[in-house]
């Protein structure tokens, strides 16, 4: 459709005033609402950038819909479907269709910050800014690729000469492959995007096509609903494109893990049994909690010949996993959070790709094993020791405030996640104490260490300075953020408050909360990245500390400290300035390990809880029982690095370090 068609449909079209001295501003630390980047309306693009757009499509495949002026208008598109293996054009080279959402990040987060939250760098951007330009001088770091709507002034397009490219399973047999994807309300938003990321990187490395030797691939998704969804058959699931737009649409379901039934379904209703290969591919955090037995359900896939892999995630069961394979320890994978899928790709490659070609290859027969059964053990002894492969931990230079895991040597890993841990996650906690096991760069709380800020506080009460937090009620907690980031340093021993710590913990920033005898409590909330779901596990790990004593407020205190749902993010700043436990729920209660001294070290601080009710946002703030130094009018206490995970509780060892429990 031509733009003159478009202009007598009564579509505006409109100059591109974005792109010539209207440079976008979302990228940049300077943004004051990211809300507003993700969900702007772009202009129509023109000449070249028209033709960019329509070549995107032609990569994306069939049935995709252009975004001219809003989400509502659009174009319909046929394109001549492939009927082989389509390698995916390099991720930059066009945006993700994921609605309402920032960046993507290498890890499949989504972000502004990309890199500044430790995701890796962006790899695709939104629909909203859909071009990638060279420069890395976006995000709130200043280190991301920039998205724009024109790239002159930033350095043109990111090129694509450098994206790397999946090696390809060599294959000689036909495959039908079904990943069948826990949506549980468990997996979390962040957890279901970086599923899905995993989902495209696996299937860009299989031999997808329609030959006598290709692999068909199949996804499915469960939960507790009734029939599980077929985002895409075995028959269609040819062509790399194919399995790209159907993991951009799909929808994370929420609710329990009904495995079981799952895997008769899939049996049933998704393998063809049309006389080649079968596998099955599990993805679940979780332990099946069905009314269907999933290991006879697995038993019986089995015995039609599907072979079963498992990759667990967090809180799976290994026991489950192994029984499902039929004990097959080569054939289940696990990593601590769904941030460790991507690493886990090329492992999940093998595992598949295994069974993609036999050396000696004979005639097919249905439901027939994809490979021979071992030769049995010619006696009892251990199994070779696993050789390490791949970069080791101790190439990669952990961070300030952080210290390698152990035996670094001997991990497999190059990233703060896999290879580091927080100093003083466990500081003054007793060994065996609850922990929160995931990097605070996939904490469910937005800003969780308060570095992103909209400008540098200069009196108490300037919360607002700190991007996505709040003044929970009418009681004003404040925003303390020190040198270099803010020249004015903190201001100690402001409005009868005592010093600060010389420095905050994680980074340059912590917020503070006063509390008087019963009458008075400051509050800190935030509208959360996805909801806490009732039933479902979580534990929440922050650093704290006490200000010294003044005049007014200070001094020692136990530090005890209250976590708040708030079931809907339109429920803050609430009314008032005293206890708010009679206006929402207490999710959980907490105290440092060991009385806070006033002006002494940060000690942890963790919860570990259960929601009754969904909660869209929380708040938290001293308990009724924190305790006030005599001479005192109240307490002065200090937060940051807030460390929200779901379902990834640690515990705490003689090391200071959190480790699976």
């Amino acid at each position: 459709m031509s733009i003159f068609a478009l202009a007598a449909l009564g579509v505006a079209i409109l100059p591109s005033a974005w792109g010539a001295g209207s440079s976008e501003n979302c990228n940049s630390s300077s943004s004051n609402n990211n809300k507003l980047c993700q969900s702007r309306t772009r202009p129509l693009l023109e000449g070249d950038e028209v033709h960019l757009r329509r070549k995107e499509l032609m990569q994306k495949g069939a049935e995709m819909k252009l975004l001219m002026v809003e989400d509502s208008v659009t174009e319909e598109n046929s394109v001549s479907e492939s009927t082989e293996f389509i390698q995916g054009p390099c991720p930059w080279s066009h945006h993700h269709y994921r609605t309402h959402k920032g960046p993507l990040c290498e890890d499949g987060a989504f972000s502004w910050d990309c890199v500044g939250e430790h995701h890796g760098q962006r790899e695709q951007c939104p629909r909203s800014h859909p071009l990638m330009c060279a420069r890395k001088a976006c995000g709130a770091s200043g280190k991301d690729y920039c998205c724009e709507h024109d790239c002159n002034g930033w350095d043109g397009i990111r090129p694509t000469t450098t994206c790397p490219s999946p090696s390809v399973c060599k294959a000689n047999v036909p495959l039908d492959l079904v990943f069948l994807i826990d949506s549980s309300g468990s997996i979390g938003e962040t957890g279901f995007d970086q599923t899905r990321h995993y989902l495209k990187k696996v299937a860009a490395g299989l031999p997808l096509g329609s030959s006598n030797v290709s692999t068909h691939l199949s996804i499915v998704q469960f939960s507790d609903k009734n029939i599980p969804t077929v985002d895409l058959s075995i028959s269609d699931g040819i062509a790399f494109n194919k399995v790209e737009a159907a993991v951009d649409t799909m929808e994370w379901h929420t609710g329990d893990t009904h495995t079981g039934k799952a895997l008769e379904f899939v049996v049933d209703k998704v393998f063809p049994h049309r006389g080649v290969a079968q596998m099955l591919a599990i993805v679940t955090d979780g332990k099946s909690n069905g009314n269907t037995d999933v290991r006879e359900a697995a038993a019986r896939a089995r015995k039609l010949g599907v072979v079963i892999i498992a990759i667990g995630i967090v809180d799976s069961d290994y026991d489950e996993l192994l029984n499902v394979t039929g004990g097959d320890k080569t054939n289940v994978l696990t990593v601590k959070r769904h941030l460790d899928l991507m690493p886990a790709v090329n492992e999940t490659k093998k595992m598949v790709c295994a069974h993609c070609y036999l050396p000696t290859p004979g005639p097919r027969l249905a439901h027939s094993p994809l490979r021979p059964t071992p030769a049995p053990h010619p006696g009892p002894g251990p199994p070779p020791t696993p050789q390490p492969t791949g970069i080791m931990c101790d190439k990669f230079t952990c961070s300030e405030g952080y210290n390698h895991r152990a035996n670094p040597e001997s991990r497999p890993g190059e990233d703060r996640a896999a290879c580091c841990y927080k100093v003083g996650v466990c500081a003054g906690q007793a060994v065996g104490s609850v922990c929160s096991l995931g990097d605070i760069g996939s904490s469910l709380i937005p800003n969780p260490s308060f570095e992103e800020h909209s400008g540098c506080p200069s009196s108490p009460g300037h919360l607002g300075y700190a991007k996505s937090w709040v003044q929970a009620t009418g009681a004003t907690s404040d925003y303390w953020i020190g040198a270099p980031t803010c020249s004015d340093g903190w201001r100690r021993g402001t409005g009868g408050i005592g010093g600060m710590p010389q420095k905050a913990p994680d980074g340059d920033a912590f917020v503070g909360s006063i509390h008087t005898r019963g009458t008075y409590f400051e509050y800190v909330g935030a509208c959360l990245k996805s909801p806490l779901l009732s039933g479902v596990s979580y534990t929440l790990t922050m650093d704290m500390n006490a200000a010294t004593t003044s005049s007014s407020y200070g001094g020692d205190t136990n530090g005890d400290t209250e976590l708040l749902c708030v079931p809907r993010c339109s429920s803050l700043p609430a009314g008032g300035n005293g206890w708010m436990g009679n206006t929402f729920s207490v999710l959980a209660a907490a105290s440092p390990g060991g009385e806070l001294q006033g002006g002494g070290e940060w000690k942890a601080l963790t919860f570990s809880f259960t929601p009754a009710a969904n909660c869209d946002a929380v708040m938290f703030g001293p308990a009724k029982s924190q305790t006030i130094q005599a001479g005192e009018s109240g307490t002065y206490v200090m937060y940051d690095s807030l460390n929200l995970q779901s379902g990834s509780a640690g515990s705490c060892n003689a090391h200071g370090e959190c480790v699976p429990a």
